[in-house]
């Protein structure tokens, strides 16, 4: 150990003193090590009168990166902002580690942004599941989902205004609260918020209550919901009053939940019996998507309709071990690519829409969340472009000219969208490019059945 040690310091003290002769004459020190994840000035030569450059580790002032990560905890804990949408960027100091220091300044301050309060509510919030409506749907059984579609009205020219008529962009909110689509939504958002508290705090009695709200709506006979949509989206005096496939967009947040269920594995809130209870369930659930009327009409979709289908049946594929369907997914997202985005990033379908930015985002959210997906089969959706030179990225470009200015959007938008309304995606972009730089591979998925 001492011999180890004085000839590391004798090859310091080398580097340090001997002269190494250049082109000029002059004495040339040879390269510093990789500093670019420092926070300090770090190794650093410095000329001498005498020619001489010695070598120096600068441990106790902080350079450009270590100015910057304070800054942004300063407004994170002073002003109760959210550094990540933050666009400055110091000179000398890259984009994407500009970006990942905000990203740390966020997750280190506590309490930020009213989410103590979030997390609160959710622990307090009883658990509604879908036996809960008052009248069961035509099949009579409470535990089927029912929800009413939202952009259809009464016929004012017709008895009894049936059967409704369609009117884009026009929400009819006294129809949708009939159903149990509120009830789904508060059950996809406790969750999420429960299940992140425990991934970030560790926080025990959060994740202890994501697994009741899992199991009330999952396994519990006496409560869970039934692994079909034979009855969302319902249009009243359509069909037999029976759903449609654009009722399968309601449980598009079962690709959160599979999210969540990850984050949950190491809390102790689910035990294997549940997480095989877990796994029967979204297998059902899967095989209904694939061989209904309509799933398979859903699956075929060219629209939103169309991603948003693959952004909740891919994670669960994936989930249950079915992996051959999933790698089925990716190749129809892929077609769906050049299909639905111009070579220029414009989204033709979406865009001609009464709300065309707002739905051109949200096809993109989908597209997002089947990325992320798509990851574990070894599949970036972000670096992917199409024969046509569609990609998700120039979709993402041609919408952030408006990110700060909506009302700028040259085409029709109805619905009033707040500036920032792109971040979100922005950021998860800009975090995947990160780490496709960084070599990270996919998470482990389980053997293909």
């Amino acid at each position: 150990m001492t011999a180890r040690l004085f000839f590391s310091l004798a090859a310091m003290f080398a580097i340090a003193v001997i002269p190494l002769p250049g082109a000029s004459g002059k004495a040339q020190p040879p390269a510093l090590p990789d500093q670019r994840h420092s926070l300090v000035v770090g190794w650093q030569w410095s000329d001498r009168d005498d020619g001489y450059p010695p070598f120096r580790l600068d441990a106790r002032h902080a350079n450009i990166a270590g100015r910057h990560l304070p800054d942004c905890v300063f407004y994170e804990g002073l002003f109760g902002g959210d550094a990540r949408p933050l666009t400055f960027v110091p000179e000398g100091l890259a984009p994407s580690d500009a970006a990942g220091l905000r990203r740390i300044a966020h997750a280190v301050v506590p309490g930020k942004h009213g989410q103590t309060a979030v997390i609160a509510g959710a622990l307090a919030r009883p658990v509604c599941t879908v036996v809960d409506k008052s009248a069961p749907p035509g099949s009579g059984d409470l535990h089927d989902y029912v929800s009413y579609a939202r952009y259809y009205w009464p016929d004012p020219a017709k008895p009894g205004g049936l059967p409704y008529i369609a009117r884009d962009g026009e929400s009819n909110e006294a129809q949708v609260a009939r159903g149990d689509h509120g009830r789904l939504w508060t059950f996809f958002d406790t969750v999420d918020v429960l299940a992140t508290a425990w991934r970030d705090n560790r926080d025990a009695a959060c994740a202890q209550r994501a697994g009741e709200w899992l199991r009330a709506w999952l396994v519990t006979p006496a409560t869970r919901m039934n692994p079909n949509l034979e009855y969302a989206q319902v249009r009243p005096g359509h069909d037999g009053d029976r759903g449609s496939n654009y009722g399968i967009i309601d449980t598009r947040g079962f690709g959160q939940i599979i999210a969540n269920i990850r984050m949950l594995r190491d809390s102790g809130a689910l035990s294997p019996e549940d997480g095989a209870a877990l796994r029967k369930w979204f297998s059902a659930y899967l095989d209904w998507l694939v061989t209904s009327q309509n799933g398979i009409a859903e699956r075929a979709m060219k629209s939103n309709h169309g991603t948003w289908y693959v952004a909740q049946a891919l994670p669960i594929a994936c989930h249950v071990a079915r992996l051959d369907l999933a790698r089925e997914f990716c190749e129809e997202t892929k077609a769906r690519i050049a299909v639905q985005i111009a070579p220029d990033g414009s989204q033709p379908i979406d865009i001609k829409r009464v709300d065309g930015l707002g739905y051109s985002h949200f096809n993109l959210r989908a597209h997002a969340q089947i990325a992320r997906a798509a990851r574990d089969l070894g599949v970036d959706f972000w670096n992917y472009t199409a024969p046509n030179g569609a990609s998700l990225r120039r979709a993402v470009a041609f919408l952030a000219p408006y990110n700060d200015a909506p009302e700028k959007w040259p085409y029709s938008q109805k619905a009033k969208l707040a500036p920032g309304f792109l971040n979100a995606l922005l950021r998860e972009m800009e975090e995947m490019e990160e780490t496709a730089l960084a070599g990270e591979g996919a998470s482990a998925l389980p053997h293909s059945r």
